[in-house]
């Protein structure tokens, strides 16, 4: 089984303990991994209350990559699901109301 190394298990805390944030390590130091820990200690801190929500925003290349990591990082039986959405933000009604209580932003 993987592990995280101790700078990569702060970061999956620190996402993980406020539901919603953003990481922004140096290229290859592994937030992938990190996000989707995270994202496993929220399923299993909030699954059982409340349907957890998570978005990954991602570049189209990245995709495949995101893919690959979740199955090799991911613990809980969560599922992940693949939306390619192209939109203008600005004018989304989807991006603005997402918002709900217990998401995770990725």
């Amino acid at each position: 089984m993987d592990e995280l190394f101790g700078y990569q298990g702060t970061g999956a805390a620190f996402l993980a303990a406020r539901k919603r944030g953003l990481l922004f390590d140096s290229p290859g130091l592994g937030k992938t991994p990190q996000a989707i820990v995270a994202i496993d200690v929220a399923c299993a801190e909030w699954l059982a209350a409340d349907p957890i929500h998570v978005i990954i925003v991602c570049t189209a290349s990245t995709v495949t990559h995101w893919q690959r990591e979740i199955t090799r990082w991911r613990r809980f039986g969560w599922t992940a699901t693949v939306l390619r959405y192209w939109h203008s933000c600005t004018t989304s009604p989807y991006l603005s109301t997402t918002t709900r209580r217990n998401e995770i932003f990725v």
